[in-house]
């Protein structure tokens, strides 16, 4: 026997064992400790033993043959016998048993409980109380050491556990009496605690208003029972919130309901937030959770306020919305809504008793500020205004107030008010009559105030004179000699003439062909920027040209059209692409050289006619495509527009100065209606070589595209029509709006005729045109077919942002050439929106 312990013996006669149990063979330590060989049969005898000496223990050594003699050992076998157990037992660390999570794994937050069972070599478990030293080292994912609990049962057995908190494989190390037993180190996973984790609130949902604190609950249930987690302890949820500016400041809490925890934090920059929720350190099911942190626009704190909240007299107000602090905030046009009834008191013509929209125009201020105007409510009546914003109303919304019954009732009309060919001398009237008796009634001059403003003039400029007649009426005169737009707005004792401010426009005479021939400009116009202009009615094909001369050395300039559809661009021509999809937009070509100023350097030719009806507007862009070179170097820069047809000069825009940049937007033509155009001088400069290197420059001169809108149109009947020729007409009507078009039934023989029809037409425009022709006649129209001829037109103003557009059947003149007065007609329609 090599080392102390029971041995059990059997005698095995012929392999045969012997009845009964075996002999156990007690065997003790006396002046040496001999310990087991730990090499593999070899043929050698290896041993260690320790004799007590004066100066403490000496350890022997030896290596024997089977013979026993004394055999050499090296440095490796004396290094390994070193590491023989440091006392004498009866437990062998190879036969050691472990059991338990502590070296199966399981899941973190919970005890990880070990058992070491001694053995014997013959793997019997000892079942006494022993003095073996046993050793057990744990080492988290990350490394660092556990602390272990270790207790001796006095049975054989040892109890340990440790507490593994984050997820991962652990290392445990076991050794008896300095020994390591079978397999150590072992690796141990622990995978995170399973629990169902919900996570909701106010705090994961895009928009958090900044500077504002806001929460978010995370609920944590047992998934198999579904039941709320009761043992969890706060330090198991961790929450870390970052923003633009770094992280934030969290905080997180018990709530009184089981398992629910609150969290709680407050952004200060707008941007991206990351919010990570961990639980045992592992995140929960979807986080990180990405949040956009902005200021937020809240009904309750937005406000309104103007005089068209308390009276008509200024039929006009302003809304700002506002977040939650109270601070102005951006809001997108679509998330304001503004609805408007009048209630009249009676049945007066064709109203009838009950709520009446109003209509209303929106205009957008910036940072959350919007203008507000709307049509006058009539007399007597009540008037509702109800401001919602994201579908709740704002502060004291809806807003109330009673229109006062006048004593009088005001009358405009005259030419001053209409438009028309220009002229020197444009005349209304303005009367008063008692609405009553019919009576005229006398009105103070001081509470009248009229104001004409002419085209590109600045608002509040006044053309116009008034005087006063002996019948108690007024006359306005103004000079209306240059084409355009003129605003006209008439007011009297601080309330504003229902039907005004309103628009009139004045361009040239027309022809005198009764059914409206094409439109001719006999001299040549001189234009300033911001001029805006209708292009004739008729007008097929023109011609832009551009010349310009230097004032020193040489630069190569290129024209070109950018074409869109409000702010997107669709289309362009320019020196490579000469040619534009639709084929109506032809480039002539790259001039490297310039020319004298005189004479035009590049040209681009438009057909009208072939412009897709997807584009409503043309920008006309010359840029510097030389490197390092600006327009400073040029002079003497025009833009001209020739009639194609007839050759003349329609209109022309000299820069006088172009500046040291190396763009300049010229001018567009845009749609004024889906068959009508206009030309608006621009004159601005930007960077870029080429077009599409200038377009942050030209979107600020394109229109934002309105909603998409349905309307319902009816035309009633038309009366007293002109008759080319006067002969008979066969009429019918066109009604368009954006690209959608729609053409009623031919009525035969009549002046007068009576067509009853409806259409649904939906688009992204602010006008509806209602077109009448002459299906018989063979004049030459640029809208109808080369059989028809163009008799006049209604427009239909549909202002952005206005709601539930609707009135009820009315006469309307019948106008020709962009605002122009036909010589005759009218016709009655009546206009509904339904979405």
């Amino acid at each position: 026997p090599s080392f102390p312990g029971d041995h059990a013996t059997h005698f095995l006669p012929d392999e045969k064992k012997t009845e009964g149990p075996p002999t156990r063979v007690p065997v003790k330590q006396k002046s040496a400790s001999v310990f087991p060989p730990i090499f593999p049969a070899d043929g050698f005898r290896r041993s260690q033993t320790r004799d007590r000496g004066a100066d403490g223990h000496e350890v022997v050594q030896r290596k024997t043959d089977l013979d026993g003699d004394d055999l050499a050992m090296t440095e490796e076998e004396s290094h390994l016998m070193r590491r023989q157990p440091s006392k004498m037992s009866a437990a062998d660390p190879p036969s050691t048993f472990l059991s338990g999570p502590g070296v199966s794994g399981g899941t973190v937050g919970q005890p990880a409980k070990l058992e070491v069972q001694l053995r014997d070599v013959f793997l019997n478990s000892l079942l006494t109380s022993t003095e073996d030293e046993v050793s057990i080292k744990v080492r988290d994912p990350n490394g660092k050491d556990v602390p272990v609990r270790t207790t001796n049962r006095g049975d054989g057995t040892y109890q340990s556990e440790y507490d593994p908190a984050t997820p991962g494989d652990y290392t445990v190390d076991v050794e008896l009496n300095n020994v390591p037993i079978t397999r150590t180190p072992f690796k141990v996973p622990f995978a995170p605690v399973r629990h169902d984790v919900v996570c909701s609130g106010p705090g994961l949902e895009s928009p958090v208003q900044i500077d504002l604190p806001t929460t978010f609950e995370v609920a944590i249930s047992d998934p198999v029972t579904r039941q709320p987690a009761r043992d969890l302890e706060l330090s198991a949820i961790r929450v870390d919130v970052s923003g633009p500016d770094g992280n934030l400041d969290t905080r997180v809490e018990k709530t009184s309901k089981e398992g629910v925890f609150l969290v709680g934090y407050t952004p200060t920059t707008i941007g991206k937030h990351c919010i990570d929720v961990r639980l045992n350190e592992a995140s929960v099911a979807g986080a990180p959770f990405n949040v956009m942190a902005d200021t937020k626009v809240n009904a309750a704190t937005s406000v309104a306020y103007g005089p068209g909240l308390e009276n008509n007299k200024h039929p006009f107000f302003y809304v700002e919305a506002r977040d939650p602090l109270g601070r102005r905030v951006p809001l997108p046009n679509d998330k304001l809504e503004i609805d408007i009834l009048a209630t009249p008191n009676k049945a007066t013509g064709d109203r009838v008793n009950g709520p009446v929209p109003l209509g209303v125009s929106v205009k957008e201020k910036g940072n959350g500020a919007f203008h507000v105007e709307y049509a006058t409510p009539p007399p007597g009546s009540e008037c509702s205004i109800a401001v919602k914003i994201n579908g709740e109303h704002i502060s004291k919304s809806p807003f109330k107030y009673k229109v006062a019954e006048p004593s009088y009732q005001l009358a405009v009309q005259g030419q001053g008010v209409t438009g028309g060919r220009i002229t020197p001398n444009a005349v209304f009237t303005v009367e008063a009559t008692n609405p009553n008796t019919g009576a005229r009634v006398r009105l103070n001059p001081s509470k009248l105030k009229i104001t004409v403003t002419p085209p590109g003039s600045p608002p509040g400029y006044n053309i116009c004179e008034v005087t006063p007649k002996s019948d108690d009426s007024f006359a306005i005169n103004y000079d209306a000699t240059k084409l355009g737009e003129y605003k006209v707005d008439v007011e009297y004792d601080g309330v504003i003439v229902p039907s005004f401010p309103r628009t009139v426009v004045y361009s040239a005479k027309p022809g005198n062909n009764p059914g409206g021939s094409a439109i001719k400009i006999d001299q040549n116009l001189q234009l300033q920027k911001e001029d805006d202009m209708h292009l004739p009615e008729g007008l097929k094909s023109v011609k832009f040209g551009l010349g310009w001369s230097y004032k020193e050395g040489e630069a190569d300039l290129d024209a070109s059209v950018v074409m869109t559809r409000y702010s997107q661009k669709l289309d362009h021509a320019f020196f490579k692409d000469t040619k534009s999809l639709d084929g109506a937009v032809v480039h002539s070509g790259d001039n490297r050289s310039g020319g004298d100023g005189i004479t035009d350097d590049e040209s681009i030719n438009v057909d009208l006619t072939k412009v897709s009806s997807r584009i409503n507007c043309l920008m006309f862009v010359v840029n510097v495509y030389d490197k390092n070179k600006t327009f400073s170097l040029i002079k003497n820069a025009y833009v001209r527009l020739t009639n194609n047809k007839t050759g003349k000069e329609l209109c022309r825009y000299t820069l006088n100065d172009c500046g040291n940049r190396t763009c300049l937007i010229l001018c567009k033509i845009y749609r004024f209606g889906p068959s009508q155009w206009k030309l608006k001088v621009l004159g601005a400069s930007g960077g870029g070589n080429v077009f599409n290197k200038s377009m942050n420059d030209i979107v600020p001169f394109l229109d934002l595209p309105p909603p998409a809108r349905i309307f319902e149109v009816r035309v009633h009947e038309a009366k007293d029509l002109p008759r080319p020729s006067n002969t008979a007409i066969n009429p019918y009507c066109f009604v368009q709006f954006d690209d959608k078009k729609e053409k009623s039934k031919v009525v035969k023989a009549s002046v007068n005729p009576i067509f009853e029809q409806s259409f649904k037409l939906k688009g992204e425009a602010t006008l509806i045109e209602v077109n009448i022709f002459d299906k018989r006649n063979t004049h030459l129209s640029l809208h109808g077919s080369d059989k028809d001829t163009f008799l006049g037109r209604v427009n239909i103003p549909v202002p952005i942002q206005t709601e539930r557009i609707s009135f009820s059947p009315q006469w309307l003149p019948l106008l020709y050439d962009a605002g122009t007065p036909a010589p005759q007609g009218q016709v009655k329609v009546s206009v509904t929106q339904i979405k």
